[in-house]
Parts: structure tokens; C-alpha cells; sequence
């Protein structure tokens, strides 16, 4: 029943992490921005963060004989989790598209450092007291990062929901990256807790990123209309058409028939055609498709 719940937990997270994947990389190859693709490579990077993370457990669940390859999963598993401290905040430089200070980048680098030093101290180092230290050092540099950088940049953030997203993100990432510290310490050989936990934290992060990639999808493509919209009537004023004639032109380039035209604007099929047939001889045009391929080019 328990390995059940496990698997249950690690497909919804795969899910998870896999939706925001695949939303990333088709927002980077529909804009082809810089920005977009440092976002794609870093939840390519946590995508592989947590498939290393089921690596590594299922690997202590299966008791693997050698203890090299776990120590190895281990490390990386560490290393990867300390360089989300860098990660985060970089993430949030792209987004505001400004460069890091020379002091921010380095109190990043001495949080990720001691976050790093902190846990890897643990795998090989038994004195409890001194892991102790270590874990409270961390976790407490842990705790000003967030108010001294998160509280300052993220504000910054003109999309509210953006911003709001990131600050649930700081808030959940630094609580979880001192349980991923202290937990292998207080729950040894507790290697399904440990997963659980971590697996949680991915399906809260992926469902964030997802939710975050569908909402920005609407978004756009509503803003992304509504300034074509706004294009297009600008290039049927300046060919010379009348309001009523924009309207009809509008409706004819969405690919609405004359009735279609007629019961949207409240008028006869006869006025719409003759409408038509004004726009004709104002741009020069001789059908419904190279009027509206004239007005689009226009613009």
C-alpha cells in the first residue's frame, strides 16, 4: 500500500514536471526569445533534478550493490539542490531582463556554498553535533536570503500573478531545501519519507509552472488578438473606409460569411454587400481575400 501511495505520488509528479516542460519549450520555440530559453533550460534542469532524485531511491529501496553509484546520486542530488538557491533569483533576473550586482551575486554564491557545504558535510561526517551546526547555519542563511532577495526583486514583478507565483515558489523551495538537509539526519533509513517529501515539492512546483504557462498562454493570445484588432481598424481607417466598412472588413477577416457579418452587426445581407463593394473600390481590390491580405499588409 505504501509503494503504492509512492508511485501514485511520483506519476502525478512526472506529470507535473513533464506539462511544465512541455509548456516551456513550446513557448520558446513560438517567441525564439533568449529569456524564454534560459526558462526552458532550467525547468529542463529540474526535470532532470527529479528523475536523478527517483534514481537515487529507487536505487536505496533495491539495495544496488554498489555503493560508489549511490554515493554519486547522492552528491549530485546535493549539489543540485544547493545551485536552486542560485537558480531561483537568476530566474527572476530574466524575468526583470536586468543584470546580477556584484553583491547579490555573491551573497547567492555564499548561501548556495554553505547550503552545499552543509549537506555534503552530512554524507560523510558522523559527530550529530557538528551536522547539527551546520544544518542551522545553513538553514538560517537560507531564511535571510529569502528576505533580503526575494522581498526586494520580486516586487519588481509588473504580472501580479507572476509575482505572486514567485513568491509562493521562494516560500515552498526554501522550506523544502532544509527538510531535503535535515530529514536523511533525523529519519535515517527512512528512504520513502525522504522521496515522498521530495516528490510533493515537484508536483507543487511543476503544477505552479504549468498553471503559470496556461494562464500566460490565454493571456497572450487574448493581448496578442485584441492588438492585431486594434491594427487592423487603424489600417481600414487609413485606406479610407468608413467605421461601418472597418466593421464589416473586420468580421470578413476572421472569416465570417456575409450573413454571419449581417446578424453580428444587426444589418441586411444587401448593406453588408454593398459595404463590401465600397471597400473594393477604395483599396483597389477585387475579392474578399485580397482585400483583407491588402489591410493586413497595411499595417
Amino acid at each position: 500500500m505504501v509503494d503504492l501511495g509512492l508511485l501514485t505520488v511520483f506519476t502525478l509528479a512526472v506529470a507535473a514536471m513533464g506539462a511544465a516542460l512541455g509548456l516551456s519549450g513550446a513557448f520558446m520555440a513560438r517567441l525564439r526569445r533568449k529569456r524564454d530559453l534560459k526558462t526552458f533550460l532550467f525547468m529542463l534542469y529540474l526535470t532532470l533534478l527529479f528523475c536523478a532524485s527517483g534514481l537515487r531511491f529507487a536505487f536505496g529501496v533495491l539495495h544496488v550493490p554498489s555503493d560508489g553509484i549511490r554515493l554519486m546520486l547522492d552528491v549530485m542530488a546535493r549539489v543540485a539542490y544547493a545551485s536552486l538557491v542560485y537558480f531561483l533569483p537568476a530566474t527572476v533576473n530574466h524575468i526583470l531582463q536586468r543584470r546580477w550586482t556584484s553583491g547579490r551575486l555573491i551573497r547567492v554564491i555564499s548561501v548556495a556554498a554553505v547550503y552545499l557545504v552543509a549537506s555534503c558535510t552530512s554524507l560523510f561526517l558522523v559527530n550529530l553535533a557538528l551536522l547539527g551546526l551546520f544544518a542551522g547555519f545553513s538553514f538560517l542563511a537560507l531564511v535571510l536570503f529569502v528576505l533580503l532577495d526575494a522581498l526586494r526583486s520580486v516586487p519588481m514583478v509588473a504580472e501580479d500573478k507572476l509575482r505572486g507565483g514567485l513568491f509562493f515558489i521562494y516560500a515552498v523551495t526554501f522550506l523544502f531545501l532544509p527538510l531535503a538537509q535535515i530529514m536523511p539526519l533525523v529519519a535515517p533509513g527512512h528512504e520513502r519519507l525522504v522521496f515522498f517529501v521530495g516528490a510533493l515539492y515537484f508536483i507543487f512546483l511543476g503544477g505552479t509552472a504549468t498553471f503559470y504557462y496556461a494562464w500566460r498562454f490565454v493571456h497572450d493570445s487574448q493581448s496578442e488578438s485584441e492588438t492585431k484588432g486594434a491594427y487592423f481598424r487603424q489600417s481600414c481607417t487609413q485606406a479610407g473606409l468608413s467605421p461601418r466598412e472597418s466593421e464589416v472588413a473586420e468580421c470578413l477577416s476572421q472569416g465570417a460569411t456575409y450573413k454571419e457579418i449581417a446578424a453580428q452587426l444587426n444589418l441586411s445581407t444587401n448593406t453588408v454587400s454593398n459595404h463590401i463593394a465600397s471597400a473594393y473600390r477604395k483599396t483597389g481590390t477585387r475579392s474578399k481575400l485580397e482585400l483583407v491580405n491588402f489591410l493586413r499588409k497595411e499595417h
